[in-house]
This record gives structure tokens, sequence and C-alpha cells, in this order.
């Protein structure tokens, strides 16, 4: 996967077993919080809904009401 994103194999662990204590190292040593994190975040965990699509809970809840 990280060929895939443009990462050269010394940027990356060697194996799939290494992954996981490189991704803890990333996480609690290497990110930090910044303005561009928390616009992602934000996009990403609470992403708005198509212009169509806005209506589609209102409509679940009416039809589960009417059953």
């Amino acid at each position: 996967m990280g060929r895939v994103l443009g990462l050269r194999d010394q940027d990356m662990p060697p194996t799939v077993e290494a992954f996981w204590p490189y991704y803890r190292r990333m996480l609690a040593e290497e990110l930090e919080e910044t303005e561009v994190v928390r616009d992602l975040a934000v996009r990403l965990l609470a992403p708005r809904l198509p212009e169509r699509a806005r209506y589609l809970p209102q409509a679940y809840e009416a039809r589960r009401r009417h059953r």
C-alpha cells in the first residue's frame, strides 16, 4: 500500500509484523495536531451529505413510524 501512495521502501516498515509498532510510534511521537489535521478529521469523521441525500434521514424516520 505504501508504494501505491508513493512511499519508498526505506520509508516503510520491512514487514507486516513490523507495521504495528511503527504505527504506534508514529501516533505517539510523530503526528501533531494542526489546523489541517483538524479540518481533515471533521471532513472524514462527520462528512456532509450530498445535497440530494439530505432528506434521507427524515424519509427513513417517517417510513419507520408508518410501519
